[in-house]
């Protein structure tokens, strides 16, 4: 299994690559704004997307929106750190 994170913040794609790394999921990729997370997840078809809700140049919710009007058959996470 394959993973692609985005997530704007260093800290916290460390900490969930460790945990994917730990169960054994590949990282493929990581990136730090939505920019190319859409081109990315389509040319590369990770099995799992884990991806802030809140990032730069273009949203975690746009990505998903995205994705799922190109039909990509992916996992996908959204996450927050926000309360």
């Amino acid at each position: 299994m394959n993973a692609i994170i985005i997530d704007d913040h260093p800290l916290a794609r460390i900490a969930i690559r460790n945990l994917l790394d730990s169960n054994g999921i590949t990282v493929a990729a990581e990136l730090d704004s939505g920019a190319h997370a859409v081109q990315t997840a389509e040319s590369m078809q990770p099995d799992l997307l884990i991806v802030d809700v809140d990032i730069p140049e273009l949203s975690g919710i746009e990505v998903l929106e995205q994705l799922r009007k190109r039909r990509y058959q992916g996992t996908i996470i959204i996450i927050s750190a926000k309360e």
